[in-house]
């Protein structure tokens, strides 16, 4: 039963190794060439404050880095902020005037 436990780990392992491998290369080709790969869902959204008084259209984005500078470094947007009323939230299309 140990062997066949011991197999089924190392089954797994190799499995979720060869998933991050294939992780890793889909993250830096899109670090080396920025401008291809980009979905729709990635490109900048049309922006409007629905908030009464204001309709700024520029905001501020909120970023969480994993701390490593280089090729391997990553940020990610975690928010955004209207430049003009300074309200706080999580999505551009959803929170926006503009559709």
């Amino acid at each position: 039963m140990a062997k066949r436990l011991e197999s089924n780990l190392e089954e797994t392992l190799k499995e979720v190794t060869e998933k991050m491998v294939e992780a890793e290369k889909s993250v830096n080709s899109k670090l080396m060439q920025p401008d291809k790969g980009v979905s729709e869902q990635e490109k900048p959204v049309t922006f409007e404050c629905p908030m009464p008084g204001c309709g700024n259209t520029e905001y501020i984005e909120f970023t969480r880095s994993n701390g490593i500078h280089g090729p391997n470094g990553v940020s990610v947007v975690t928010g955004y902020e209207c430049s003009g009323c300074s309200v706080r939230f999580g999505d551009l299309g959803k929170f926006s005037n503009r559709r």
